[in-house]
């Protein structure tokens, strides 16, 4: 996600994200993997205070180091019922349309998508069109 401002990222789209990785793993869990306390992580998961630049940066950046395995797994959705043999062109397809659509606003598109556009997935290397 190189060129991407952090700050640009909801506060509430970070602070939902860590509580499903909580939900998933445990709250102690994602403390260690963002390097902050877990009583520090809780209050901010409750929205019981106003994050510090530098937690909500940390917590931020883990949120965004996951992204492209969270389209990836939208992708995996949006393309389930695609015949095999079609699933890669589709899953390119998508991102492709991604970046057009965020280019056409005037928004530089996700890497992700940009890398994963024409290809069976996020960067995969498979062709847009399956043979």
């Amino acid at each position: 996600m190189t060129g991407f401002d952090w700050r640009a990222v909801p506060i509430e789209t970070v602070r939902a994200w860590v509580r499903d990785e909580a939900d998933a793993s445990s709250l102690r869990l994602v403390a260690r993997r963002a390097g902050l306390g877990r009583t520090t992580l809780k209050k901010f998961i409750g929205g019981e205070t106003s994050p510090h630049p530098r937690i909500r940066r940390s917590l931020t950046l883990l949120y965004l180091s996951s992204v492209p395995s969270v389209a990836d797994a939208a992708l995996d959705v949006l393309t389930a019922n695609v015949p095999d043999q079609a699933r890669a062109g589709a899953r390119g397809a998508l991102l492709e349309l991604l970046a057009r659509l965020h280019t056409a606003e005037g928004v530089n598109p996700p890497s992700w998508a940009v890398e994963g556009a024409g290809t069976g997935a996020l960067g995969d290397g498979a062709p847009l069109i399956a043979a």
